[in-house]
């Protein structure tokens, strides 16, 4: 997977699409997309520091593979093979969602990561 796929696997991660991370960010959506296309290594320093003020990352792991992976951020071909791999995405997701969330959502999220647990205990 290439180092742009990560990228827009991130961005929709948290944004509704590509167009609305670009409002959010305050880059063009056009410059953005080009930018995404020809390698973010190799745009401009205020491209890559917006979108990475934006996605809440810094900019050197933003314009690497490794550093994106070490976030998370895997292909869907590459969790499927991977179970253990999965099971590190759901609990980054939980203690997202958990930093997010009221007290009210909290106990549901808890109780949602309880019955991951106890389904995965069964199967072995």
């Amino acid at each position: 997977m290439a180092l742009k796929d990560r990228v827009r696997i991130l961005i929709l991660s948290r944004y509704k699409s590509i167009r609305a991370f670009c409002v959010a960010a305050g880059i063009p959506y056009m410059t953005f997309v080009s930018a995404l296309d020809k390698g973010l290594e190799t745009s401009s320093v205020g491209v890559i520091r917006k979108a990475s003020i934006a996605l809440g990352v810094d900019m050197e792991t933003l314009t690497d593979e490794q550093a994106l992976i070490n976030l998370g951020i895997y292909a869907p071909d590459e969790i499927a093979d991977e179970p253990q791999m999965l099971k590190n995405l759901e609990k980054k997701w939980l203690m997202d969602s958990i930093e997010k969330a009221d007290d009210s959502k909290i106990d549901k999220l808890k109780r949602l990561w309880e019955i991951v647990d106890d389904e995965e205990q069964s199967r072995d």
